[in-house]
């Protein structure tokens, strides 16, 4: 009696099944970390299959098998119409879809998602099914609005500062130069006739004061224009322009720099 048979080494395959199952398992963990789901959804019948991670981002008691009109429902209104637009505009020459839009969870909840996904098409261009990722980005969403409120916060800060410095240059240092050159006037008037010298030195000093005066007034135009609080940006961006236009031909710089004799 004789037995026959054939042994065959797997050892191979059995690594690939199990480096295949460990893929596997980090896909599912970081897909569970980063709370998203997989979904694909068939053009044709409206059907989506989606992973179990939908559980984590949409609610507990989700089924993973809906149809786009359903998801749609979830969107909210204003977000809707740009997610169709977006997905009308898939072509095979621009299969790729990323989209960010708020949805309502199964408890009622808003949230910001994100949609990655890649549109198949058959040969006449008609699209056959759309699959992808979506994540929940509401963190991240409301972490950028946090930032942009700090810097819209941090705008004003600095425009409230600008307006004060604007305020102290024209209401305080320009009225202290303006009495300043009223004094010096003064001064001139009472110099006797023989003090030719100290009277010009005087004029001099008087004609000093006014340039530095109106050097000061324009920095604090320049720092808070009260043209765009009272007449609004349109008419002070058209009297900045016609400002900038006069001082060219003028031969003006727009800051001016003096420099001490």
């Amino acid at each position: 009696m004789s037995i026959c048979g054939i042994v065959t080494d797997i050892t191979d395959r059995k690594r690939a099944e199990k480096a295949l199952q460990k893929s596997e398992e980090r896909f599912r963990m970081a897909v569970q970390a980063g709370k998203m789901f997989a979904y694909e959804w068939d053009a044709t019948t409206d059907r989506i299959v989606r992973s179990e991670g939908v559980a984590q981002v949409l609610g507990e008691n989700l089924r993973l098998f809906t149809t786009g009109q359903e998801v749609l429902a979830s969107v909210l209104p204003e977000d809707r119409k740009r997610l169709l637009a977006a997905i009308a505009g898939l072509s095979p020459e621009e299969p790729y879809l990323r989209i960010s839009y708020r949805r309502l969870r199964s408890d009622g909840t808003v949230i910001w998602v994100e949609r990655n996904s890649r549109a198949d098409f058959d040969e006449q261009g008609r699209m056959l099914r759309l699959r992808g990722m979506v994540a929940d980005i509401t963190e991240r969403k409301q972490a950028e609005e946090a930032l942009a409120g700090m810097s819209r916060r941090l705008i004003e800060a600095q425009e409230q500062e600008r307006t004060r410095i604007a305020r102290e240059l024209h209401d305080d240092f320009g009225q202290r130069l303006a009495l300043l050159s009223v004094e010096l006037q003064g001064m001139r008037d009472f110099l006797p006739d023989s003090a030719a010298a100290l009277r010009s030195r005087t004029s001099e000093l008087e004609t000093r004061i006014s340039e530095i005066s109106s050097d000061l007034q324009a920095l604090s135009h320049e720092l808070h224009s009260s043209k765009l609080e009272y007449v609004g940006l349109v008419a002070a961006m058209q009297s900045l322009c016609a400002e900038l236009c006069q001082k060219a031909k003028g031969g003006y710089r727009f800051y001016p720099r003096r420099h001490p004799r």
